[in-house]
């Protein structure tokens, strides 16, 4: 989800095209996107109130994910079967 975020971003900014693609300053505004900053922005309901309900969706998605990603990443105790994978990944991806 995350590089989904970076690739809208750079493709907003840039374009969709394989020529823009391409660029330099795509990829550069692909990795712009930092991972606490843009958590913090899903997180702030104050501005995510003024969204339409799908990119709050989204927003709320993208922080759930997140903390499951640190937990997979950093807790050596934390397991998902495969049930579990799979239904988050239905869950954020309808």
């Amino acid at each position: 989800m995350f590089h989904a975020l970076c690739r809208n971003f750079a493709d907003s900014f840039l374009g969709t095209s394989t020529a823009n693609r391409s660029q330099r300053a795509w990829r550069q505004a692909y990795r712009s996107v930092e991972h606490n900053h843009a958590r913090k922005q899903c997180e702030n309901s104050g501005v995510m109130e003024s969204f339409p309900e799908s990119i709050q969706e989204i927003a709320r998605d993208f922080v759930d994910l997140q903390k499951e990603r640190h937990l997979a990443d950093y807790d050596p105790k934390y397991r998902l079967g495969r049930h579990e994978v799979l239904t988050q990944s239905d869950r954020h991806w309808e």
